[in-house]
């Protein structure tokens, strides 16, 4: 059943049944006629049918008697037979009284030993319907890591009914030495002096980004050396950009149809649809919560108009800016002690499609 707000009419007309008819053939929806007398009736229509409805009774020079909304009969009629609804949110009422004076249960996130953690909560009083005025966040925390070695860090918060606690176990390391030198660049080796460790590359490989280059063993496979080198790179940054000439997109021409609808507890109550005669469009799905009390919310759907538009822009046209921002994105990847040999620009042009990439070649030093 949709809510409806209606307009009750009561007229004085002849040709009571022509007035009707014209209503209906300008798609106005009437409820509830009532015949009084030869003359006068009472009838309903929606809210935003009362303009048509005023200007077919002039047309038919019928006289209103009176006219007053009629939304608390509809109201009385929705709570009537919508009572299961009625009966949920007044639970939900005394839910959202008791949720903000007590808690229902303790959640514990992060550690393997969350059990135990609850259990040490639950037997300090933390528990189902302990009001919220006997937790103290700060000395809870405090007492989780002083009876807990293996956390490190403990963050307790009331959240509705629920006290989440979020900890975190110390972390242990079994140490075996140096980590490896890797590269972080993609280039060429241009020499490379090993200070200790095993040497993976030599002067002239081609190395990519993620290569271990010393690795931190000796020459008897054995770990536990610290890997030291002193290395000079060939090292290639690049940014690379892909241009269209004639794309073909979907636009927004401005118009736009707007559906609501009020829901509670997954049961819709109230809705404001309206007919889509778009051919084509794109939707926006949006629901805000009316309270933080009543588990009420409201579904906005937006219906926004679309055509397709085909542009053109030549490459020459924006070349200077793209190879501008291209240099700009590539330079900000150069670290502070590179030195930078050349810079170049790559174009490929295919079909209408330009690839175009921005190439600086610098020498790294590595100690």
């Amino acid at each position: 059943m949709h809510l409806k707000f209606l307009i009750s009419f009561k007229i004085k007309a002849l040709n009571q049944s022509q007035i009707f008819e014209k209503l209906r053939l300008k798609g106005v929806e009437v409820y509830d006629v009532k015949l009084l007398s030869r003359f006068d009736t009472t009838f309903s229509a929606r809210r935003q049918d009362k303009k048509i409805v005023e200007e077919v009774l002039a047309s038919f020079q019928a006289e209103t008697l009176s006219l007053k909304p009629q939304n608390l009969s509809k109201i009385k009629f929705f709570l009537c037979n919508k009572i299961g609804i009625v009966v949920g949110l007044l639970m939900a009422f005394a839910l959202q009284i008791t949720s903000s004076f007590f808690v229902l249960q303790v959640s514990v996130n992060g550690a393997s030993c969350a059990g135990e953690i609850r259990e040490f909560i639950e037997n300090r009083g933390i528990k189902a319907f302990c009001p919220k005025t006997n937790i103290n966040t700060s000395n809870l925390e405090l007492d989780i890591i002083e009876n807990f070695p293996e956390i490190s860090m403990a963050s307790v918060i009331v959240k509705g009914l629920t006290v989440v606690v979020n900890v975190k176990e110390k972390e242990s390391f079994e140490v075996l030495g140096q980590s490896d030198i890797i590269a972080d660049f993609n280039g060429r080796i241009k020499e490379i002096t090993t200070i200790s460790g095993v040497a993976n590359v030599k002067a002239g490989d081609i190395v990519r980004c993620g290569d271990i280059l010393v690795s931190a063993r000796n020459e008897n496979a054995e770990n536990g050396v610290v890997a030291k080198a002193k290395i000079v790179a060939e090292v290639w940054y690049e940014t690379t950009n892909t241009h269209i000439e004639t794309k073909t997109q979907r636009v927004r021409t401005g118009k736009i149809i707007e559906q609501r609808k009020v829901m509670a507890f997954g049961a819709e109550i109230f809705s404001s649809n309206k007919k889509i005669d778009f051919l084509d469009y794109e939707i926006e799905e949006n629901t805000v919560k009316i309270n933080s009390i009543l588990p009420l919310e409201v579904e906005y759907c937006t219906y926004y108009e679309t055509k397709s538009q085909t542009t053109t822009q030549r490459y020459e046209d924006v070349k200077e800016e793209i190879v501008a921002n291209l240099k700009e994105n590539t330079l900000q990847k150069i670290a502070k002690d590179d030195i930078i040999l050349k810079e170049n620009v790559l174009e490929n042009f295919e079909a209408g499609v330009t690839t175009t990439t921005y190439v600086v070649v610098a020498e790294k030093h590595i100690f």
